[in-house]
C-alpha cells in the first residue's frame, strides 16, 4: 500500500485523468516534432553568405537538436503516464474483483442448523471448533473470523 493512501482512498481512483494528460502530451509532443521538422529542413536565404550564413545554419541545426530532445522527454513523460494508467486501470480491475469475492463469500457468523444452534457452539470464539466450520461451511477462502 502507498503511505498516507487508504484503501477507500484507493477506491476512487480512476484512470481517466491520465489517459487525458498521456494524450496532451502527445499533442504537445508531436506539435514540437513539426517544429522540430522545420528547424531541421530550413535553409538559409540563397543571397547569404560568410559568416552571417554559417551562424543561421548552426542556429537551426541548434533548434533543431534542441526540439528533437524535448520530443524524447516528452515522449518518455507520455510512457509513464500510459504506464502509470494501465496501473491504475489494473488496480482498479483488482478492487473491484476482491469486492466482488468478499461479497460473494460474505455470510453471517451464526450457525444455520437447529441441532448446532440448541449446542450453540457458536457462542463464544472459543467453541468455534471444527464441528462448528463444518456446520457453518466455513472455507478457508472465505473471509476469516
Amino acid at each position: 500500500m502507498i503511505p498516507g493512501r487508504s484503501y477507500s482512498t484507493v477506491r476512487l481512483w480512476r484512470h481517466e485523468p491520465l489517459y487525458d494528460i498521456e494524450m496532451r502530451v502527445r499533442a504537445k509532443a508531436s506539435a514540437l516534432d513539426a517544429i522540430a521538422d522545420v528547424f531541421g529542413t530550413a535553409k538559409v536565404p540563397e543571397d547569404w553568405d560568410g559568416d552571417a550564413a554559417e551562424a543561421a545554419t548552426r542556429a537551426y541545426t541548434e533548434g533543431a537538436g534542441r526540439a528533437q530532445s524535448l520530443v524524447r522527454t516528452l515522449n518518455q513523460a507520455r510512457d509513464a503516464f500510459i504506464h502509470a494508467n494501465e496501473g491504475v486501470r489494473d488496480l482498479v480491475r483488482l478492487v473491484a474483483e476482491a469486492e466482488a469475492v468478499a461479497t460473494a463469500n460474505a455470510r453471517p457468523w451464526t450457525c444455520t442448523t437447529t441441532r448446532l444452534a440448541e449446542r450453540s457452539p457458536c457462542a463464544t470464539p472459543a467453541r468455534r471448533t471444527s464441528s462448528y466450520k463444518r456446520c457453518c461451511g466455513w472455507r478457508s477462502n472465505a473471509a476469516t473470523w
